[in-house]
């Protein structure tokens, strides 16, 4: 095997669909089994009727390539990682709290691509793209008056920051989703650099478990994810 070759992908994977259309050909479409996988995928271009993709070599197996010793495989939780993305804890605000500041989560939001477009905006004098944090403001207390509460915004770029201001949220139920969603991502990336992992399959829920209840949001994980929790040792102890 060449040195040259970057391997993006190991991993069990689902088949969901296939097909074949005038405009691209044949096509299959794939499940992962992790958000983190989506990442080294992020950025590239997908194939149009107008232009060709990014290429990839694809190699298939039905059952693994290299049978190893069940002893050394390493441990893998990735179930226990959907359930943790998919419930509600990192849509918790006492979560947010305790993963980062608001001007953290605003420095990490500028970083993303515009959630309307895909783009960024290119600033020559740092050499790299960024979108604005458009806080997603509402009223406070029923005066009329709007605000930026913390832990709200989405990236926009210029132009769509721009209409967001000048033409208002229009549909605040997109926005509403947009933030929670980058709120997720945020939170998940976040907790898992915090832990010092590349991805949560790699990160022993029992990790997750004391680094929450250190911060007190043990309370806030969902059931089952950890097999042991701190609520039910103490239901024990009474």
């Amino acid at each position: 095997m060449s040195d040259d070759i970057n391997i993006l992908l190991a991993d069990e994977i689902q088949l969901l669909d296939f097909g074949e259309s005038r405009s691209i050909g044949p096509w299959i479409k794939l499940r992962l089994n992790d958000p983190d996988q989506l990442a080294v995928f992020r950025g590239m271009d997908t194939a149009t009727a107008k232009k060709t993709g990014h290429i990839m070599n694809l190699v298939l197996s039905q059952g693994d390539i290299a049978a190893m010793a069940e002893d050394d495989r390493p441990a893998d939780y990735g179930m226990q990682a959907q359930v943790l993305y998919r419930s509600t804890f990192l849509t918790t605000p006492a979560v947010w709290e305790a993963t980062g500041t608001d001007e953290q989560f605003l420095a990490w939001v500028r970083l993303q691509k515009c959630a309307k477009c895909g783009g960024m905006d290119w600033y020559a004098e740092i050499g790299e793209g960024r979108c604005e944090a458009a806080h997603v403001r509402r009223v406070a207390n029923g005066s009329g008056a709007s605000i930026k509460p913390p832990y709200s915004a989405i990236p926009l770029c210029n132009k769509h920051h721009g209409e967001q201001h000048q033409h208002g949220e229009g549909d605040k139920e997109w926005f509403d989703r947009q933030r929670i969603k980058h709120l997720r991502d945020w939170a998940w990336h976040t907790l898992k650099a915090t832990l010092g992992a590349e991805s949560f399959r790699d990160i022993d829920p029992r990790l997750v478990a004391g680094w929450a209840e250190v911060n007190g949001v043990d309370q806030y994980l969902p059931s089952g994810y950890v097999p042991h929790t701190r609520k039910r040792e103490k239901g024990n102890e009474q």
